[in-house]
């Protein structure tokens, strides 16, 4: 699995991230400590997107061989700054240090020493609290602040395993790792998806990667050692109860979004919140309070980077997900593969019925499982955002097509929506048609809105001209989740499709718009192909529309709450949208163009209307579920 063991004279590059001159004079310290001992190796200083910061830096250490100062060339924040020094260097060791932090001396030799156990994949520093004034002048710790929430501060905490033992992942103030075991292939690199941005408070990219080492290499160690000890500053601003509590709301988040990933290990919190709980330390139960406000409202990591194992990677997967209920399944993958020109194709089927083999007993008189481009997974925890990122974590392919088993693709729609991928595409979108749209159902799910976005081939962007109106918020003008393709890393860099949403769950739909806003307010860009084309069997029952259009209502309301809840720049958007958007509701589905008599039933309206109302308090409900079952599991 690893190398032979490291020798002390092995060299040890550093890694030292950084983005604001208020930090400078520390920094300056950060870096006296660091070269006073690394005598094999390479110092890089990373600047988070800041040229000011970069050129100032530049010129004063510029003439130093030992260090290089560059710019992060990554996504902005701490996980993009990490991953650009990461691949900057090739000494076997990588060590990473806060900008804000001192290594005490010995630390170069704690390093080689701790590295020639051969199963050791990573090493966490000892990480004391370094009280300072604003002029960074020693000041006395905060009589009362328990060390018990000195975590807050990215400090040691007196829960934490003794120096020598085993840890699950280190504080990221001082880190290190063997560089072997991050670069056997591309996905090993902290997550895009996770890391502070600026002045933000949610972390957890270091506890994601070490727990995503820990899964690929089960023989593995991390350890905590003694000799790799540095002294983190700790300036009045971050004693005050105000960013503690942001603080504590942030660690929240990043809680929330590693409870959505399958190797997540929450043994060492649930401890953490019996001992604060059982302290009754007000401060401690605040914080305790405002983390789990983080964690019920967080967005969830549903799909992670991982290694393939079978060595053959097809240029695009299809993935259909099913709860085997509709009689249509065949017909769909039978489309697929009849209908696919292009690259080379995998076709994934995800079983989301109650019981194994159901998928396999439904098509096997088909022999379309014959067929070796096609395999099935199992997804048995209901809801389809679920399926479908337990589809993405099985593609083996960078781009991955999805379509709903009540669909039939059209001659050439995978090779048209591989064309349509160019280097700065992240999502692409293709036209849908109801197969009966002439009258009944069909055209009245038509009239009230439908798949169909028209002949026209569009980019999408944030800065896109002309855009409809509470642009990108509704995300209607996109597409349809049962004609969508995913570059698989912009799904990574969004965390996946959110699992609160989406069919199965309360609130019934919203997980393809999310997805779309999101990606949209990532800074990506939506292809939409008209020529992608696929044909949808639309509901044939009153009943049946009737349930449907309450679930669009849902889905939508709740889809947007999800957005209102990430940030407080969309919260403000979307609450001062509301009064349009109603407006916009009525205008289209009461005072549409259509004549009376082809107007969809008042009732058709009314459920939706009704679904809008009640998608966030859906949405609310199935985070308050969701968020205890990942505490007690």
């Amino acid at each position: 699995m690893i190398t032979s063991a490291p020798q002390n004279d092995t060299p040890v590059d550093v890694v030292v991230c950084t983005q604001s001159h208020q930090r400078l004079l520390l920094l300056e310290e950060c870096v006296a400590a660091i070269l006073a001992e690394l005598a094999l190796g390479q110092l890089f200083v990373v600047v988070d997107h800041n040229e000011l910061l970069l050129d100032e830096l530049g010129e004063l250490y510029g003439e130093i061989d030992r260090v290089t100062v560059l710019a992060n060339a990554s996504e902005r924040g701490l996980s993009g700054s990490r991953n650009t020094g990461l691949s900057t260097g090739d000494s076997p060791i990588v060590c990473f240090i806060d900008d804000d932090a001192v290594l005490r001396p010995g630390w170069y030799r704690a390093l080689a020493n701790a590295f020639s156990e051969k199963r050791l994949i990573g090493v966490g520093g000892l990480v004391s609290a370094r009280f300072l004034t604003e002029n960074h002048t020693p000041r006395s710790q905060p009589r009362w602040m328990p060390k018990a929430q000195y975590w807050a501060l990215g400090c040691d905490y007196p829960q934490l395993p003794k120096p020598g033992a085993e840890i699950r992942n280190p504080i990221g103030a001082a880190m290190a790792l063997r560089r072997k075991v991050l670069t056997r292939d591309s996905s090993q690199e902290f997550s895009s998806a996770l890391g502070r941005v600026g002045e933000g408070t949610a972390g957890g990219e270091e506890t994601e990667l070490f727990l995503r080492l820990r899964r690929d290499l089960p023989d593995g160690i991390v350890r905590r050692i003694s000799g790799f000890h540095v002294d983190h500053a700790v300036l009045p601003s971050r004693t005050r109860l105000s960013y503690l509590l942001r603080r504590a709301f942030g660690e929240g988040r990043s809680k929330a979004a590693l409870s959505g990933l399958p190797h997540t290990d929450f043994s060492s919190e649930r401890g953490h919140l019996w001992q604060t709980v059982a302290s009754l330390n007000p401060v401690g139960l605040v914080m305790l309070l405002a983390t789990g406000l983080g964690f019920l409202s967080g967005r969830q990591l549903c799909v992670s980077s991982g290694t393939d194992s079978s060595g053959h990677r097809p240029l695009m997967s299809v993935i259909v997900c099913t709860d085997a209920k509709g009689n249509y399944l065949a017909d769909t993958v039978s489309s697929v593969l009849v209908n696919h020109s292009g690259p080379e194709l995998e076709l994934i089927i995800v079983d989301n019925s109650t019981h194994t083999g159901t998928v396999e007993k439904l098509l096997a008189p088909t022999l379309l499982l014959d067929d070796p481009r096609v395999r099935v997974v199992h997804a048995p925890e209901p809801g389809l955002s679920r399926a479908r990122n337990v589809g993405v974590n099985a593609a083996c392919s960078e781009i991955l097509a999805f379509t709903d088993d009540d669909a039939t693709v059209a001659k050439d729609w995978s090779r048209r929506i591989w064309d349509s991928f160019d280097q700065d595409t992240w999502c692409v979108t293709g036209r849908t048609t109801g197969l009966t749209t002439e009258s009944g159902t069909g055209l009245w799910f038509e009239q009230s809105g439908g798949f169909d976005k028209g002949e026209q081939r569009r980019v999408w962007r944030l800065d896109s001209p002309e855009v409809p109106a509470l642009f990108p918020y509704p995300a209607g003008c996109f597409g349809s989740g049962n004609n969508m393709a995913f570059r698989k890393q912009a799904l990574i860099r969004i965390g996946g499709f959110a699992e609160e949403l989406g069919a199965g769950r309360a609130t019934r739909g919203g997980e393809d718009l999310d997805a779309f806003r999101s990606i949209i307010l990532a800074g990506g860009s939506i292809v939409y192909e008209p020529q992608a084309h696929v044909v949808h069997r639309h509901r044939a029952t009153s009943a049946a529309l009737h349930r449907q259009m309450y679930g669009y209502g849902t889905g939508m309301a709740a889809s947007l709450g999800r957005c209102l809840l990430d940030s407080p720049t969309h919260s403000l958007a979307i609450l001062a949208g509301v009064p349009r958007g109603v407006r916009i509701f009525l205008d289209r589905r009461v005072h549409g163009r259509s004549p009376v008599h082809d107007r969809p039933p008042a009732s058709l309206i009314a459920v939706e209307a009704a679904g809008y109302l009640t998608g966030f308090p859906l949405l609310l409900a199935v985070l308050v579920r969701d968020s205890y079952q990942a505490i007690k599991a």
